[in-house]
């Protein structure tokens, strides 16, 4: 014989997000984001070294959609510097000049699982 319990399953493949203060968009780009929480480390499998932001959402007419970007994935670094949650993030994307190019490191991870599905990959888009 066996315990069970019954519980609700998170959707396999879909990320759960977490309302926060940290949630922020960038409107050009068609991007909304929030800081990856320690919730949402346990709930999806995240290794505790991973910093960034959890893309929450990307617009259809996002140049992001071309690159592969979607929600669940995690932007670890623009333009080479690393970001560690919203407030940097924003500050690196702010920081690059019209014209030029944003270049986003993006990692993903399988659904609860320490599993890399991605690792490394690049987004790179111009600023308007």
């Amino acid at each position: 014989s066996f315990d069970v319990t019954l519980g609700e399953r998170d959707p396999v493949g879909e990320v759960a997000f977490e309302e926060t203060e940290t949630e922020g968009e960038l409107e050009w780009l068609g991007l909304q984001y929030q800081n990856v929480t320690p919730g949402m480390r346990e709930s999806q499998g995240l290794p505790e070294d991973i910093e960034g932001v959890v893309v929450t959402d990307v617009a259809a007419t996002s140049p992001l959609i071309d690159e592969g970007v979607g929600p669940g994935a995690i932007i670890t670094e623009v333009n080479g510097e690393r970001v560690r949650g919203t407030a940097e993030f924003e500050a690196a994307v702010e920081s690059v000049g019209s014209g030029s190019f944003l270049r986003l490191y993006v990692q993903r991870f399988a659904a609860r699982g320490d599993e890399r599905i991605e690792q490394g990959s690049f987004a790179i888009v111009r600023v308007p």
